[in-house]
């Protein structure tokens, strides 16, 4: 009996011995990740206590660089998710790591170089994949942040998330047909299919498509998100002003005002809504908004908004001249 307890202890001894060096886990670190557990001790000073007596131990600086960073101390983390990289060059969560808190200290150039190593290690790696996206996409570096999300969808073709982010920067470049495409297929994901239905039916204001455009509009005023719902219904107005349903026109821009008072400024400086602007009325200024667009997807409708104006100015003056030509003929 003795001899079989014996046996099974260093059994157990045996493949503890071989987890760890598989996974480069010294005995020291190892009482970190115990000590990490026990919140009676100081885990700030346990950590320096190791780092002094084990300066290469990797965990314990990763460890310390995390304690920093959830105290907000993000000079002190960055320098010890650099140590710890220097330790360890091929950790590419640490490289994610150390690019999120370069991102919090305003260092968005070398965020951008962390993120790009650990993709390097692992090209696959979702998140870093799409906040190196993101960050470009931020820095109006839109067309590589197209490239990145593309070579993301090569790993993961079922993140329709990587669509949504396309959209948008595809939007960025004037290239409204591609990110239509990928706006429908993020719109399939119900988190995205608001915003990504708002998005489809501006593009095809751009496009001309007005009925098209309507039926996404209409899908986009049954949303739970204020900001949408007006912005659906600011250009259900439009669209009905252009067919001279001034009535419904009214209608549907008292409502926008109604559901987001702050879209009164959008509408007066629109010339299109002169022939029913004294018709429409803010009941309630006060009123609490209940939206999640980001500012991301701000710029995103904004641009759009831009645009079509673009757009809608250059036909008005287009037809304008045609107007002039035939007058000159007759």
């Amino acid at each position: 009996m003795y001899i079989a307890i014996v046996l099974v202890i260093i059994v157990i001894f045996v493949c503890v011995f071989f987890i760890l060096k598989k996974n480069d886990i010294h005995l020291n670190e190892l009482m970190i990740l115990i000590a990490e557990r026990n919140n009676r001790i100081d885990f700030k000073k346990f950590l320096l206590d190791i780092i002094d007596k084990y300066p290469k131990s990797y965990l314990a600086h990763e460890k310390l660089a995390e304690y920093y960073e959830k105290n907000n101390e993000n000079k002190k983390a960055e320098d010890e998710y650099i140590k710890a990289i220097s330790l360890k060059p091929k950790e590419y969560k640490t490289y994610y790591k150390l690019a999120t808190i370069l991102q919090k200290n305003g260092d968005t150039e070398n965020a951008i170089n962390s993120l790009k190593e650990a993709l390097k290690i692992k090209p696959d790696f979702l998140i870093a994949s799409i906040t190196l996206g993101n960050l470009l996409y931020e820095n109006e570096d839109f067309k590589v942040a197209i490239m990145v999300y593309n070579e993301q969808l090569k790993y993961h073709p079922e993140e329709y998330m990587l669509y949504y982010y396309l959209g948008m920067s595809y939007v960025r470049t004037n290239d409204f047909e591609a990110a239509n495409s990928c706006y429908k297929k993020a719109a399939t994901i119900n988190s995205y299919k608001d915003i990504s239905n708002l998005n489809i039916g501006q593009i095809n204001m751009i496009l001309k498509n007005y009925d098209e455009a309507e039926k996404y509009f209409y899908d986009g005023t049954k949303s739970d998100d204020d900001k949408i719902v007006a912005e659906s219904y600011y250009y259900l107005a439009k669209i009905k002003i252009y067919g001279k349903e001034y009535e419904l026109a009214t209608q549907y821009a008292n409502i926008a005002l109604e559901t987001y008072p702050k879209i009164r400024k959008k509408i007066e400086n629109d010339e299109q809504f002169a022939p029913i602007l004294g018709k429409i009325q803010v009941r309630n200024q006060q009123k609490i908004v209940n939206s999640k667009i980001t500012q991301q997807d701000e710029n995103t409708i904004n641009h759009l908004d831009k645009t079509f104006t673009v757009v809608d100015t250059l036909s008005d003056f287009k037809k304008s001249e045609e107007s002039k030509d035939i007058e000159r003929e007759i």
